[in-house]
């Protein structure tokens, strides 16, 4: 790679702020935090113990403590859409139900030391059923696998659709029959998928883990068209749908499955064994031997930058200076667009592309003297974001964008500029 003129960059924070400005800045940010972190939990939550007591009698682990106990000790775990549905309620018949978290979990975290999107029914609402938006949560999940090229795995404890709102959840471009085009399209993309079965697998909840490219089942797990009660219903038959669609069928005999095991722990045992296998992660090659290191101005003081008010501006340069390796940056055109900060920088030894919106008064580019408000676009500034944004993309570069903007300018001189053209870059 072409040589990265990295300079230092930011200063101490008592330098710019007060000492009672990082006082009131990081009170207002943790009573933020803390509201995120209580609805997150509510989310986590599900619909409540007694649904959690429940699947502890019938001896399964919930999706949570599944997650738990197939990732690596130490990993994080960075769950996706959490808010998904959140205030929605839906009426049944006169009573409010909610979905939490759509009934499904999507999270990168890591197995065996390799980065893995996890996809698991959440067994403590409605069984793990697909609510509306349930098939978007999933299909955004094994969009962004096919991305980065990382496995998926399938953690399937899944009644179905929530018949009661089917209407909602099959239809559209991105209705619940797109996630079996999803797992299709991560199939010839030769991303893994591997899919853990743990209890009832009915329609969706069945096909999904079988276009697998390997399934385990457990020994109380079953994957059916149609259940019993409805094969009762339509066809006057006494079946149980362990007995039509158990491991002895599907392992055995319809080959949808691969190995049939115990429990949800030996299960998870073998689901990690599995990804084991598949490749390792480039990220040390890319490093080209820089070590990773701590940015020089400490990241932990990020929550101490942002003013209350949002009236107030802050310097996005020092935030910036707070995420890179070593607070060391290399900003690309300064001097135009002065809206938007582009440049280079590491991240844990990486290199990543950086935009990000300037706050605060900046130079008119035409009209000396004159002062215009940062936070919003104008077409100096939309120029040099794609143009960056493309050199980026053709060398491979990720890219991280800090977004505080208000939108274009907008007016007779944004007219005059042809803003409407540079938009649409």
């Amino acid at each position: 790679m072409a040589h990265v003129p990295l300079h230092p960059l930011g200063t101490a924070r008592e330098d710019f702020l007060e000492a009672a400005e990082v006082a009131r800045n990081s009170e207002f940010l943790e009573v933020k935090a803390k509201l995120l972190s209580s609805r997150r939990a509510e989310v986590r939550s599900g619909w409540g113990e007694k649904y959690v007591e429940r699947v502890h009698q019938k001896g399964k682990l919930t999706a949570w403590e599944r997650l738990a106990e197939l990732k690596d000790e130490d990993a994080p775990v960075h769950a996706l859409g959490t808010f998904v549905n959140w205030g929605v309620n839906f009426d049944q018949a006169g009573r409010s139900m909610k979905s939490p978290g759509a009934g499904v979990i999507t999270a990168m975290t890591k197995v065996e030391n390799r980065w893995v999107m996890v996809i698991a029914n959440d067994n403590t609402v409605a069984s793990g059923s697909w609510w509306p938006q349930t098939p978007e949560k999933i299909e955004r999940a094994q969009e962004i696998a096919m991305r980065l090229r990382v496995p998926v795995v399938y953690l399937v404890d899944c009644s179905g659709l929530f018949l009661p709102e089917q209407s909602r959840s099959f239809p559209g471009r991105t209705g619940a029959g797109h996630i079996f085009k999803k797992n299709s399209e991560l199939s010839a993309q030769g991303v893994p998928q591997i899919a853990g079965v743990f209890g009832d697998c009915i329609a969706g909840g069945g096909y999904m883990p079988i276009i697998s490219d390997r399934v385990y089942m457990t020994e109380q797990a079953y994957m059916v068209i149609a259940g019993a009660a409805l094969i009762k219903g339509a066809k006057s038959q006494q079946l149980t749908s362990l007995g039509i669609g158990g491991p002895e069928v599907h392992v055995h005999k319809s080959g949808c499955a691969d190995e049939r095991v115990p429990d949800d722990h030996a299960c998870i045992t073998a689901i990690r064994a599995e990804v084991a296998r598949t490749a390792n992660c480039g990220a040390d090659f890319r490093r080209g031997g820089v070590e990773s290191a701590a940015p020089a101005h400490p990241a932990s003081e990020l929550d101490s930058l942002f003013p209350p008010d949002h009236r107030t501006f802050y310097d996005v340069r020092e935030v910036v200076a707070r995420l890179v390796d070593r607070s060391m940056f290399w900003e690309v055109l300064p001097n135009r667009g002065k809206e938007i900060l582009c440049g280079i920088g590491r991240v844990n030894g990486l290199y990543c592309g950086f935009i990000a919106n300037v706050q605060g008064p900046i130079d008119d580019p035409e009209q000396r003297g004159k002062l215009n408000p940062g936070g919003i676009l104008y077409r100096q500034g939309i120029a040099k974001c794609s143009a960056f944004s493309r050199a980026c993309n053709s060398d491979g570069i990720p890219m991280v964008w800090l977004q505080d903007v208000s939108g274009f300018d907008i007016g007779a001189e944004a007219e005059a500029h042809g803003l409407l053209g540079y938009g649409s870059n």
